[in-house]
């Protein structure tokens, strides 16, 4: 059966299109940095992702720096035990964030632990002014911290050694808090390693993928009648 030329034409230029959108030029950067380090947050790392990118970094935790149960209500994370990544999407993406135990990851001084059960949460902005308190919000907004807004998080409640979140997200800065969250186990305690694995992937375009469905319908059609023609 053949279809008409105009329409496989058609089908042909859209779907070159739609690849050109999904297929964005990588440009991840990591540094070990804080962006604004004179004030607010004390930023581990600096991230900047693309809409099809890959960043991976590792360092250590506290082992409970994430959730402290001897910590009140609402602010269970210890903010200077905890790693902090100043994260900017260039693009409204589909971002990944997958948090492992990484053993052997070098300290100042030895070797991190490597009991970690990660944990994380992500917040929107970033926090580059104000003084820095001992305690954060690791589920919702935190007070001292005015220029971030709670997003999600991974609890991690099932004591994995690896959490996973993926969020569709528009493009802009945020604010990611790395930690650990362990079972009552008095002898889990210090600095522990961990690998991050923030991936992103495009968003398909409304209006182009409404073309391609709209030329996937009249080539249906065009079959069909084909079909009925030559019946």
């Amino acid at each position: 059966m053949k279809v008409n030329s105009k329409i496989m034409t058609l089908i042909s230029l859209l779907s070159a299109s739609l690849s050109l959108t999904s297929n964005s030029v990588q440009a991840a950067t990591v540094s070990f940095s804080d962006p604004v380090p004179e004030e607010g947050l004390s930023y581990e790392w600096t991230v900047q992702l693309d809409s099809d990118d890959t960043a991976e970094f590792s360092y250590y935790v506290g082992a409970k720096s994430w959730n402290e149960p001897a910590n009140p209500v609402g602010l269970k994370g210890w903010t200077h035990t905890s790693n902090w990544v100043a994260l900017e999407l260039l693009e409204p993406t589909q971002l990944n964030i997958q948090i492992d135990r990484q053993p052997g990851v070098p300290t100042a001084t030895d070797i991190a632990g490597d009991q970690l059960y990660p944990a994380f949460s992500l917040y929107k902005g970033w926090q580059n002014s104000g003084e820095e308190d001992h305690q954060y919000n690791t589920v919702g907004n935190t007070d001292w911290i005015d220029e971030i807004s709670y997003l999600a998080h991974a609890a991690n409640e099932n004591l994995a050694i690896s959490v996973f979140e993926s969020l569709t997200l528009p493009a802009g800065l945020y604010s990611l808090s790395i930690g650990g969250n362990p079972p009552e186990d008095p002898s889990i305690v210090g600095f522990h390693g961990y690998s991050a694995t923030l991936t992103t992937a495009p968003v398909p375009e409304p209006a182009t993928s409404g073309l391609l469905f709209m030329a996937i319908g009249i080539l249906g059609i065009a079959t069909r009648r084909q079909s009925e023609v030559q019946k």
